[in-house]
């Protein structure tokens, strides 16, 4: 009975049977396994993410956990959820552990922007060598927009000195900046 149930165990309302993997890479040097999945119903887009060495578990509970606080205090960013160890689900390259369930959100990281579009760099470092925290660049750059203030006193929050320009993504058709990983 618990088998059967766990394999009835939805994401985002859907069962593991409703996706398809679209394509696949290992990211480097994250050591990530990357599926990008479409749910069979509406064609919705998904990022499946598992970790290829345990050092990083915790990692996933930390993208759930930022990605609801995001949530919760009006961040745009992707929503996660935790694919437990042993469960089956598409894109999935090692059972035993666990992977993290991504919705997609619109728009382009800021690498693959064109020359002219405000590319704001929010990087807040802890390397003892440099100087740490908001910084004069930063706070011009953030004040370009309206989602960007929100977006750094989150990662000041949860300490994520990884704001770097592959994970903020600019959806030109809403002028909304994204936060992903």
């Amino acid at each position: 009975v618990i088998e059967k149930l766990e394999l009835e165990k939805t994401f985002f309302g859907l069962k593991a049977s409703d996706f398809f993997v679209t394509h696949s890479f290992l990211a480097k040097p994250a050591l990530t396994e990357i599926a990008f999945l479409e749910n069979i119903h509406n064609n919705d887009r998904y990022v499946l993410k598992q970790r290829t060495n345990d050092f990083i578990f915790t990692s996933i509970v930390r993208e759930m956990v930022v990605a609801g606080i995001a949530k919760a205090i009006g961040v745009l960013a992707n929503e996660v959820m935790i694919i437990p160890a042993h469960h089956p689900f598409c894109g999935k390259k090692n059972l035993a552990w666990p992977a993290t369930l991504h919705t997609f959100v619109p728009g382009v990281d800021l690498r693959e922007l064109p020359e002219g579009y405000h590319k704001p760099y929010l990087k807040q470092t802890t390397k003892p060598e440099r100087i740490k925290g908001l910084q004069k660049a930063m706070i011009k750059d953030m004040s370009l927009h309206p989602d960007l203030p929100a977006l750094v006193a989150l990662d000041t929050f949860v300490a994520d000195n990884d704001r770097h320009p592959g994970n903020i993504l600019y959806d030109e058709e809403s002028n909304h900046y994204y936060a992903i990983d």
